[in-house]
C-alpha cells in the first residue's frame, strides 16, 4: 500500500514539474529578426555579409545580420536603424553594376610583384 501511495506522488509530481516547464516556456517571447533570404543574398553579394558554410552547419545571429544592415544603410546614405526598414528594401531594390560595394581584399595578398625601380637593393 506505502509503494503504491509513494509512486503516485512521484507521478503527481513528475506532472507537476511538466506543467509547470511547459508553461514557463510558453511564455518566454522569442527575440529574433526577420529578414528575407533575398536581402542576406543581397548583403552576400555586395561584401556585407559572409554567409556561413552550409556544410558546417554556423548560423548567423541577430548582431551580425545588424552590423552588415547598418553598414549597408550607411553606405546608401540613409537613415541607420539596423534594422530593414522601407527605405533599405527601396535601396536593396535599385539596380546595381553588379560589383560588391565592400571588396575582400584583405583577404588577398597585396603585391604579387615588384614594379622595376621600387625594390630595395640589400647592399
Amino acid at each position: 500500500m506505502c509503494q503504491k501511495m509513494c509512486f503516485l506522488q512521484m507521478i503527481r509530481v513528475v506532472f507537476a514539474c511538466i506543467y509547470w516547464l511547459n508553461n514557463n516556456a510558453e511564455s518566454a517571447p522569442a527575440h529574433y529578426t526577420e529578414i528575407s533570404v533575398d536581402a542576406l543574398q543581397y548583403m552576400s553579394m555586395n561584401g556585407y555579409l559572409d554567409l556561413p558554410d552550409p556544410r558546417v552547419g554556423q548560423l548567423l545571429d541577430e548582431n551580425t545580420i545588424k552590423k552588415s544592415l547598418e553598414s549597408l544603410q550607411r553606405f546608401g546614405n540613409i537613415p541607420v536603424t539596423g534594422v530593414l526598414d522601407d527605405k533599405t528594401v527601396e535601396l536593396i531594390e535599385t539596380p546595381r553594376c553588379g560589383l560588391p560595394d565592400i571588396s575582400k581584399s584583405h583577404d588577398t595578398r597585396k603585391k604579387r610583384y615588384a614594379l622595376q625601380g621600387t625594390k630595395w637593393n640589400k647592399n
